[in-house]
């Protein structure tokens, strides 16, 4: 997706559950907390005060790119669990292995340069990136995520700071999905929890059935109708339909009461006979393999450039 400006108001409106991370964030002194005036400064480019860099892309449509938008979900049942049933350990467990993938999603970057008048590209392996937890959807469901957004500048070897060239990263988006998801199901495992499979790769806690899961999918449900308005569901259509099905259902996000939705939740998990009860000793699992082709990954993690 492609943005007129930065939404920041978005990112930032709950900064308590921020955090700085990437090499290149440690080389500015960013750590802990993410300031919002430094993270608009950051997005326009200003690196420090008297550098800022050129972010012009070659794309067709003239805009600058400010950055990638890499958007790491978790389960709709660990969700439920963490925020309706009050487990802290997996909100914990989604924060470390979103760390985990956004370090290896480092490893991937890259920057332009020129040699003897010939363009060419180095690795750099680092980023400056804003990480933001949010935990509600946008139809009020309990949707434990995280925006990483990784800013269009990284350092590279000879000191200078550039425009990040990201095609390394776009293409590794499912892959970065799968990884997320092999991260999160070994922490969840070491708790206690017990996982179900589907073929797809995707698993969900197993003490809550698809039928509890639906209860709290007001967004899915909205998105398959929209498909099913065009005579298509979610394994027939393409990745483009789905794209625009979800944006062109996709509602304006609005400020909640925590303390209402948390009941509404409540109330919902008891009507659905959902046992929100933590287990007391690890279940042995094996560590989900992560494929080639990240399908594993879908739905896991998204990326959105920030224009």
């Amino acid at each position: 997706r492609y943005y007129a400006e930065a939404e920041d108001d978005y990112y930032t409106k709950e900064l308590d559950a921020s955090e700085w991370q990437g090499k290149g964030a440690e080389r500015l002194g960013l750590e802990g907390e993410v300031d919002r005036a430094r993270f608009q400064q950051l997005l326009a480019g200003q690196v420090k005060p008297g550098i800022e860099i050129s972010r012009t892309s070659k794309r067709n449509d003239t805009k600058e790119r400010i950055g990638i938008d890499l958007t790491f979900s978790a389960p709709k049942s660990v969700s439920i669990q963490a925020l309706v049933g009050g487990d802290a350990r997996l909100v914990k467990a989604h924060e470390e292995a979103v760390a985990a993938t956004v370090a290896h999603a480092e490893t991937l970057a890259q920057a332009r340069v020129k040699t003897g008048g010939k363009a060419g590209v180095v690795d750099t392996g680092n980023l400056v990136v804003a990480k933001f937890r949010h935990e509600t959807s946008r139809e009020q469901d309990p949707q434990l995520h995280t925006h990483a957004v990784v800013m269009n500048l990284t350092r590279r070897g000879d000191g200078q700071w550039r425009a990040l060239r990201n095609d390394n990263i776009i293409k590794s988006v499912s892959y970065l999905g799968a990884h997320y998801r092999a991260e999160l199901a070994v922490r969840l495992t070491q708790l206690g929890y017990e996982l179900r499979h589907s073929r797809d790769g995707m698993f969900e806690l197993a003490h809550i059935d698809r039928k509890q899961l639906l209860a709290f999918s007001d967004r899915a449900a909205a998105i398959e109708a929209a498909l099913a308005k065009k005579g298509i569901d979610r394994e027939t259509a393409t990745t483009a339909e789905k794209q625009a099905a979800t944006m062109n259902t996709r509602p304006k996000k609005e400020a909640i009461d925590r303390e209402a939705s948390w009941q509404r939740w409540k109330d919902t998990a008891k009507e659905v006979g959902i046992q929100l009860d933590r287990p007391t000793a690890p279940h042995q699992a094996e560590r989900p393999g992560i494929e080639a082709d990240g399908k594993s990954g879908r739905q896991a993690a998204s990326a959105f450039l920030l224009n």
